[in-house]
Order: C-alpha cells, then structure tokens, then sequence
C-alpha cells in the first residue's frame, strides 16, 4: 500500500466521522441530558406526593422561544442576503429571503401571543375592572 493512498482513505474515514458521528453523538448526549433533568424533575414530584405534599403547578412559559427563534432566523436569512449582495451575485437570493421571512412570521406569532395573553384575565388575580351592584331602591 502506498502512503499516498493511505493517507487518502484515513482522510475519508475522519471525514465521515466528522460529518456524521459528531452531530449522532451530540444529539444522543443532549436527549440523554434531557431525559436525565426530566426523571429528576419527575422523582422529586412523586416524593412530594408520597409525602402528601402538594407540589407546586408546572410554571407558565411566556413563550419566548418563539421570539428567539424568530430573531436568529431573521439574522441568518439577513446575513445570507448580505453576503450574497456584498459578493454581487444576485441570481440566487432565495434562501436568505425565505429565512428572513420565517424568521418575521415567528416574530408576527409572537406578537399576536403576547397581545392575546395581556387581554386574558389571569386567574386568581382580582380583575381591574370593578363592578358596582346597584343600591336597593326603597319601597
């Protein structure tokens, strides 16, 4: 075997690797976390209830994911069409154009979201509208 040649094929094998035993790994070790957080979580529950503890309700998320989300696919979709208009080659746009406008369409959800949740009434908070029951009127 000839070094060139070997040389040639442990480079394929670390490009294979790279390419796809990184991202396995990593999603394997992330849903392992994951699942390791949300038994704990689940444990300590069941112990507050053998207990007879009542354990507190789940929080509320406000649902800021979806802005976050929103912000840095409109960010990439943006630097895509940057560096396309930078480099003067406007003949393929269309990926920048379609981050950036999921990116604005999740921001627009979350918009109406938060909107929508500011006009439910909370429950267990008094309403800040005060009704005021009429006087009985006498005989």
């Amino acid at each position: 075997m000839d070094p060139s040649e070997f040389v040639n094929s442990f480079t394929g094998v670390v490009t294979v690797v790279m390419i796809f035993g990184i991202p396995i790994v990593t999603t394997a070790l992330i849903a392992a976390v994951i699942l390791s957080v949300s038994g704990k979580h689940h444990k300590e529950r069941m112990k507050m209830i053998e207990q007879g503890m009542i354990p507190p309700p789940p929080r509320k998320t406000r649902g800021y994911a979806l802005l976050g989300w929103g912000a840095v696919s409109a960010a990439f979709g943006l630097a895509l069409l940057v560096a396309k208009l930078a480099a003067r080659s406007l003949d393929d746009l269309e990926g920048g154009f379609i981050f950036l406008f999921v990116g604005a369409a999740l921001i627009i959800v979350w918009l109406i979201r938060h909107n929508n949740q500011k006009q439910e009434p909370v429950p267990g908070e008094p309403s800040k509208s005060v009704t005021q029951t009429p006087p009985n009127s006498l005989p």
